[in-house]
């Protein structure tokens, strides 16, 4: 979690801090001050592992900000929120590339295909679809 993600973790954070252990659900969060730029950076600067398949490359945009070449953040790969703001490729265009089974889980078993029909988003794409991870 990080306070640039929402107004409501900020406000959270500066009211509670990095450790709440006080309250009805105690929580620890030792990096929510710490920005997207931080995280990469540090990554970068430290030469830490990390998922590449997933993320690839980090590389420098035309404003010399660093940025991951496929997903951003990947999040619970079963959670729907937000999809409806996502840019092509969304995540499940992506999960029906990268992971099919698991798609084709989500569409049949969990019933996504009628969510998904429902607010008119596609998440219909041909899994040969190479998608350019860099727009």
């Amino acid at each position: 979690l990080m306070t640039e993600e929402s107004i409501l973790r900020k406000t959270s954070w500066l009211i509670k801090g990095c450790n709440n252990f006080d309250g009805v659900s105690p929580s620890s969060n030792p990096m929510s001050f710490w920005n997207q730029q931080d995280i990469l950076n540090y990554i970068v600067k430290n030469k830490i592992p990390y998922a590449k398949s997933v993320y690839g490359d980090i590389v420098s945009d035309k404003n010399n900000k660093l940025k991951t070449t496929k997903c951003e953040r990947t999040g619970c790969a079963f959670c729907l929120f937000g999809i409806h703001r996502e840019k092509y490729p969304n995540r499940l265009q992506l999960l029906k590339v990268q992971y099919p089974k698991m798609y084709q889980y989500c569409m049949e078993n969990l019933g996504y295909k009628k969510v998904l029909d429902f607010l008119e988003i596609d998440a219909e794409c041909p899994a040969q679809q190479n998608f350019n991870f860099t727009d």
